[in-house]
């Protein structure tokens, strides 16, 4: 495939064998986190187990998620534009967990389906739905067959939600679990750095393309 049929480096494929099966590696280790949560889960020797459980399940979702959104500005300053192809197994990773997290709470919690109303009336569980519903077509679109179908620009303008997403899930995670200390708390710092990074470069990209015309313009005239 040709790299000017996708975005830019956003999920180009691996030419690279020894990186194709570190890959399959990193699925079959979050399939193993996952199901030894869940086992975990159905055999409880702690109180309370089903519930860290839970929540656990959500943080290595914010986990995956942080760790692919940190991908793009550490692979540009170190200069290791590899690196942006593990934005795909991560994002999916985090799309996973969150899923995982929720449809356990839903039956773990006894909430479906005959006390679905809860979740409207606690903010942080319609928070946290959000968050998941956005993600959806994030995960929908991450695969080769999507990218060539869709333009560079509609893809990057969807994959954009994913930044509202990460500030939900980190709202459903500190008003329904954890102060502002701890991961929580690192989570929010990372979720503010993160914003402002990419309201940054979108500017500075914006302006620049504004630039370019003038640049022409005034070049033009003085041709003339």
């Amino acid at each position: 495939m040709s790299l000017l049929t996708i975005p830019r480096g956003a999920i180009a494929p691996s030419p690279y064998p020894v990186e194709r099966w570190l890959k399959r590696a990193f699925y079959l280790a979050c399939a193993a986190l996952a199901g030894w949560l869940l086992w975990r889960a159905s055999h409880q020797h702690q109180p309370f187990e089903a519930d860290w459980v839970n929540k656990e399940l959500g943080r290595w979702s914010l986990r995956f998620l942080f760790a692919c959104l940190l991908l793009s500005p550490l692979s540009r300053l170190l200069r290791q534009p590899a690196w942006r192809r593990w934005r795909r197994p991560l994002g999916l990773m985090a799309f996973a967990f969150a899923a995982i997290h929720t449809v356990h709470f839903l039956l773990y919690g006894r909430v479906w389906p005959h006390r679905m109303a809860i979740v409207v009336q606690r903010p942080y569980l319609a928070i946290g739905l959000v968050a998941l519903i956005l993600f959806v077509p994030l995960a929908a679109t991450s695969n080769d067959a999507v990218v060539r179908w869709m333009t560079p620009r509609r893809w990057r303008l969807l994959h954009l939600a994913v930044y509202p997403a990460a500030a939900l899930s980190v709202a459903h995670e500190v008003m329904a679990y954890a102060p502002l200390i701890g991961e929580a708390g690192l989570y929010c710092a990372l979720v503010v750095l993160v914003l402002a990074a990419k309201a940054w470069r979108e500017t500075r990209a914006v302006r620049s393309a504004a630039a370019r015309p003038a640049r022409k313009v005034r070049g033009s005239v003085a041709v003339g």
